[in-house]
């Protein structure tokens, strides 16, 4: 049985209600009536000008069996979408796009767009949005309000993508920004946050992939040091939200298809250019990657010789949660250092090859921090690199 998410980013009103429709009978064989109704992410929260992301998640036992064939329609007055050349998109079951989560799997299609030749200038949202919980994206602050209503809302850093010309035009009024660019930066300052200018070049794909490996890795750098994150470009539709992709893919180690649909439900207005990421992924790797803070402080496997489930680890997010002072993912990281090192203590003291309690040592680890233990398997078979793996977990799933 394939679970599958459709979904799609419209700018239909508030109140109209998407769905989808198909060739098999878990998608009505194109009647209407059966269509399957998709929910929208942000609903009559969204601006008239703002796309909502519509998303269901479908039981689709025909995918293995036989070609499936599908679009979106409105319900109501029933609107069809052209589709991609006026043709039928096609449901494609691929490995790479499936993921796993804690009720099992589930595969994701790509988020697709209604309107398919949205222009970056037409289009808007609200000024910020929360990507993740420490990283929000949006729009360029126009008044000393919204820095303000930033700092209320715990930001500590704001990164500009904005060239030196946009700051002129599309800047706070009176503080000579239309001189300086930099002059931001001082009120920023006044209020206790960090302030780094990146200009970007807007529309502009080669602009964008020379940013990005950089980008990618101060946000890194930012989150896991604690900070509350803003970025922003003129919109917050393209260079800004493009920068958190890359740190969605590049950092944090999320497919593509992932990094979509983690962008798109919480930023419907985001453009996304796949061709910068993939001109910027090799820089990236060649840059960073093998700089020892983005690597595993140490290969809890061969360090300890243990083994971790996914359980293990979503069991030290959790119980870390009682270590004051520390920021996800390290304090996830220690606990699950200080577990395989009773584990592996157990396993020397009963004489086995490998520790067969790794689960119950997180939970006796994390009891030291917090008044309950974890009651988990004790079946440890599948090993995960744990620095990338609570990375996803925290900023995605948790």
């Amino acid at each position: 049985m394939v679970l599958v998410r459709f979904s799609v980013v419209s700018l239909a009103p508030p109140g109209v209600v998407l769905a989808v429709s198909g060739s098999c009978a878990s998608l009505g064989k194109w009647s209407c009536d059966a269509a399957v109704p998709l929910t929208g992410r942000h609903g009559a929260k969204r601006r008239s000008t703002e796309p909502d992301f519509h998303s269901v998640e479908l039981e689709i036992p025909e995918a293995e069996s036989e070609l499936v064939e599908y679009k979106f329609l409105e319900l109501g007055d029933i609107k069809w979408e052209e589709g991609p050349d006026g043709k039928n998109r096609i449901l494609k079951v691929e490995e790479k796009d499936v993921i796993h989560r804690d009720d099992g799997k589930i595969l994701l299609l790509p988020v697709e767009r209604w309107e398919p030749h949205w222009s970056e200038k037409k289009i808007t949202s609200y000024f910020y949005k929360g990507v993740l919980h420490q990283l929000f994206v949006g729009s360029c602050p126009r008044r000393r309000s919204h820095i303000e209503d930033l700092k209320k809302r715990g930001i500590t850093t704001v990164f500009n993508f904005q060239t030196e010309d946009d700051c002129k035009t599309n800047c706070i009024p009176d503080i000579g920004m239309d001189k300086n660019p930099l002059a931001v930066g001082k009120i920023y300052e006044a209020e206790g946050m960090e302030y780094i200018w990146m200009p970007t070049w807007d529309m502009d794909t080669a602009g964008r992939a020379n940013m990005l490996p950089q980008a990618s890795f101060l946000l890194a750098q930012l989150l896991r040091k604690g900070h509350k994150v803003y970025c922003h470009c003129n919109a917050g539709v393209g260079r800004s939200t493009a920068a958190v992709c890359g740190y969605l893919t590049f950092a944090l180690g999320l497919s593509v298809r992932e990094m979509q649909h983690v962008m798109a439900s919480s930023r419907p207005v985001t453009v996304f250019n796949l061709g910068a990421i993939e001109e910027a992924r090799p820089h990236y790797k060649a840059r960073y990657e093998v700089d020892a803070e983005m690597q595993p402080k140490a290969d809890l496997r061969q360090h300890h010789g243990v083994k971790l489930t996914p359980e293990a680890v979503r069991a030290s997010v959790r119980g870390s949660r009682a270590l004051r002072g520390r920021f996800l993912p390290d304090r996830a990281l220690d606990v699950l250092d200080d577990a395989a090192t009773l584990a592996s203590a157990q396993a020397e003291e009963l004489n086995l090859g490998h520790p067969r309690a790794m689960s119950t040592a997180v939970g006796k680890s994390a009891g030291s921090f917090f008044s309950f233990l974890f009651s988990l398997s004790l079946s440890i078979y599948v090993y995960v690199y744990a620095y990338v793996y609570v990375y996803a977990y925290v900023y995605v799933y948790v």
